[in-house]
Protein backbone atom coordinates (compact mmCIF):
# COMPACT_ATOMS: atom_id res chain seq x y z
CA UNK A 1 0.00 0.00 0.00
CA UNK A 2 0.94 3.54 -0.65
CA UNK A 3 -0.52 6.87 -0.01
CA UNK A 4 -0.80 9.62 -2.49
CA UNK A 5 -1.56 13.29 -1.79
CA UNK A 6 -4.81 13.87 -3.65
CA UNK A 7 -4.27 17.11 -4.43
CA UNK A 8 -1.37 16.78 -6.41
CA UNK A 9 -2.74 14.19 -8.30
CA UNK A 10 -5.92 16.37 -9.15
CA UNK A 11 -3.29 19.09 -9.87
CA UNK A 12 -1.24 17.00 -12.13
CA UNK A 13 -4.09 15.41 -13.81
CA UNK A 14 -6.26 18.57 -14.07
CA UNK A 15 -6.10 19.40 -17.74
CA UNK A 16 -7.03 15.62 -18.59
CA UNK A 17 -9.43 15.14 -16.26
CA UNK A 18 -11.44 18.45 -16.61
CA UNK A 19 -11.83 17.38 -20.53
CA UNK A 20 -12.92 14.27 -19.39
CA UNK A 21 -15.34 15.77 -16.67
CA UNK A 22 -17.27 18.20 -19.10
CA UNK A 23 -17.29 15.36 -21.75
CA UNK A 24 -19.17 13.32 -19.00
CA UNK A 25 -21.50 16.15 -18.12
CA UNK A 26 -21.90 16.99 -21.88
CA UNK A 27 -22.34 13.50 -22.47
CA UNK A 28 -25.65 13.47 -19.79
CA UNK A 29 -26.66 16.53 -20.37
CA UNK A 30 -26.25 17.83 -23.79
CA UNK A 31 -28.51 20.78 -23.03
CA UNK A 32 -26.38 22.04 -20.53
CA UNK A 33 -23.72 24.82 -20.93
CA UNK A 34 -21.04 24.49 -18.38
CA UNK A 35 -17.84 26.39 -17.57
CA UNK A 36 -15.56 23.36 -17.50
CA UNK A 37 -12.96 25.28 -15.30
CA UNK A 38 -15.77 26.24 -12.88
CA UNK A 39 -16.78 22.60 -13.22
CA UNK A 40 -13.54 21.09 -12.59
CA UNK A 41 -12.63 23.37 -9.06
CA UNK A 42 -16.31 22.31 -8.16
CA UNK A 43 -15.09 18.84 -8.33
CA UNK A 44 -11.82 19.67 -6.83
CA UNK A 45 -13.82 20.68 -3.74
CA UNK A 46 -15.82 18.06 -3.39
CA UNK A 47 -13.35 15.46 -3.51
CA UNK A 48 -11.40 17.27 -0.99
CA UNK A 49 -14.53 17.45 1.42
CA UNK A 50 -15.31 13.67 0.83
CA UNK A 51 -11.49 11.50 0.67
CA UNK A 52 -9.18 13.85 2.20
CA UNK A 53 -6.14 15.25 1.82
CA UNK A 54 -4.14 11.52 1.57
CA UNK A 55 -5.80 8.17 -0.20
CA UNK A 56 -4.23 4.62 0.30
CA UNK A 57 -3.58 3.06 -2.72
CA UNK A 58 -2.82 -0.61 -3.61
CA UNK A 59 0.97 -0.96 -4.65
CA UNK A 60 0.02 -2.86 -7.77
CA UNK A 61 -1.68 0.66 -9.34
CA UNK A 62 1.80 2.23 -8.91
CA UNK A 63 4.71 1.55 -11.27
CA UNK A 64 8.26 3.82 -10.95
Amino acid sequence: MARVKLEGILEQLAPELRRALASAVRELHPEVTVDDYALYRAFQRAVRRTAGDWAEVSSRHLES
